[in-house]
């Protein structure tokens, strides 16, 4: 009910509330306009993939109320990521059961792993793509 909520909010307040009241919770026009660009570009996917990203999930109703995207849109995407939401907690609750906080240690252990070598491979395709263009500006001015 909440995304259905901040929808038509959206639609009603429209961008005059955010840029009227938006310095309260942090929000300015360089912010508003980045999440603007950012909401024309993954609208649809982002709606049914914002329920696991904290924080996004909030304003995603919102946003997509003051875009003017048709209810009909709106409520197919954002309530096909409830849906995939919930049967995701459901099912792990159900695989992991009582025995949840030893699968609960395993997973924060495995995730720590994971989130290093996800950053340190985020690392070095920077730093490879920084070098790779350094090294081309040099070929073209010798």
């Amino acid at each position: 009910m909440g995304i259905t909520v901040s929808y038509f909010l959206g639609r009603v307040l429209e961008v005059k509330f955010i840029e009227k009241y938006g310095r309260y919770i942090h929000m300015d026009k360089s912010r508003l306009d980045k999440i603007s660009t950012w909401f024309d570009r993954y609208g649809n996917k982002l709606l049914v993939m914002a329920y696991f990203i904290p924080g996004i999930r909030h304003v995603t109703g919102y946003f997509s109320g003051i875009s003017k995207l048709s209810y009909k849109k709106f409520a197919a995407n954002a309530y096909m990521g409830a849906l995939i939401w919930t049967t995701t907690f459901i099912s792990l609750g159900r695989v992991f059961g009582v025995d949840f906080q030893k699968y609960h240690l395993l997973i924060k252990k495995y995730s720590l792993i994971g989130t290093l070598v996800v950053i340190t491979a985020i690392i070095f395709v920077y730093i490879y793509r920084a070098y790779k263009e350094d090294s081309f500006k040099i070929a073209i001015f010798k």
